[in-house]
C-alpha cells in the first residue's frame, strides 16, 4: 500500500494543501473482506509507539545470502536520498535504484504476499518516487519530515498512514480499509483524512490500489497505481539498520 501509501509504502481525489494524494496513500492494507478466499492467520498490530528514526539506512545481517546481499545493496543506495527527495528530479538515479529493487523482487519469498502474516506491521517509509508523498510541491513548512509510517492491522482490515510536518508539531493521517486480490494486489477504500486536529470524511471515489511486489518480515516493496515505488521497513528491518 502506498505510505507509505506509502507509508507512504508507502500509490484519489480528496486532498488539501498539506494532504497526500489518496492514490499514493495506497501503501498497504489487509482484506476487510475477500469474497471466496480463505485468509491466513492474522497478526494484530499495535499502533503504539512508532519505531525509532534512523539517519542513514544501511542493512546489516548476521548471515550472508543472496537476498540479504541485495537488501544491503538497496539500503546503501537509498540511504543518501532522504526518502527519495535528493533524487526526485534525477531519473537516472531513480532507475539505478529501481534496478536493484527489481533484483530483490525476483527473490520474493512470498508467492502470495497479500496473504502473508508479515504484511501486518508498523511500516516506516524509507524510499519512494511519489512526489505527493514527499510533498515536493508543498510550501516548506507543509512538507513532511522523514517520519512517515503506515500501520497495517490485519485483524481489523485497516491501514493508517501518518506523516509529521511543521517541525513535528503537526501530524496528518489517512485512515482506510482494504481488501486483496491475490497474489499481490491490494485495493484500498479511504475512509477519513485527518489534518492535525481536523478530520474530513473521504468521498466514495477515494480509492486506489497497489501491488506488493516483495515482502518478508523486514522489507516491503510496493508499486502503486500511479507507477510510484515504495520501500518500507518493519520494526525488525529497522533494528538491522546502523
Amino acid at each position: 500500500m502506498a505510505f507509505i501509501p506509502a507509508v507512504s509504502l508507502v500509490g484519489v481525489t480528496a486532498r488539501s494543501s498539506s494532504s497526500v494524494s489518496a492514490a499514493d496513500q495506497v501503501s498497504l492494507r489487509r482484506p476487510a473482506s475477500t469474497v471466496g478466499h480463505t485468509l491466513p492467520q492474522r497478526r494484530r498490530v499495535s499502533a503504539a509507539p512508532a519505531p525509532p528514526s534512523v539517519a542513514a539506512p544501511t542493512m546489516v545481517f548476521s548471515a550472508a545470502s543472496p537476498v540479504a546481499a541485495v537488501k544491503a545493496e538497496l539500503m546503501a543506495a537509498i540511504a543518501p536520498t532522504r526518502l527519495g527527495r535528493a533524487v526526485a528530479s534525477d531519473r537516472r538515479a531513480q532507475e539505478k535504484i529501481d534496478a536493484i529493487v527489481r533484483r530483490l523482487e525476483a527473490l520474493n519469498p512470498n508467492a502470495v504476499p497479500v496473504e502473508s502474516a508479515d504484511l501486518g506491521a508498523v511500516w516506516k517509509l524509507v524510499y519512494t518516487t511519489s512526489a505527493s508523498i514527499l510533498g515536493t510541491s508543498r510550501p516548506p513548512p507543509l512538507r513532511p519530515n522523514d517520519e512517515i509510517f503506515q500501520v497495517v492491522d490485519l485483524d481489523a482490515g485497516t491501514v493508517t498512514n501518518s506523516e509529521q510536518l511543521a517541525g513535528g508539531l503537526l501530524t496528518n493521517k489517512v485512515h482506510a480499509t482494504f481488501g486483496v486480490k491475490p497474489p499481490m494486489r491490494v485495493q484500498v477504500q479511504f475512509q477519513r483524512f485527518q489534518f492535525g486536529p481536523l478530520s474530513v470524511k473521504a468521498p466514495a471515489s477515494a480509492k486506489g490500489f497497489l501491488d506488493v511486489t516483495y515482502l518478508d518480515d523486514e522489507v516491503r516493496v510496493s508499486r502503486g497505481n500511479k507507477d510510484n515505488l515504495f520501500v518500507l521497513l518493519s520494526p525488525k528491518g529497522l533494528s538491522n539498520l546502523i
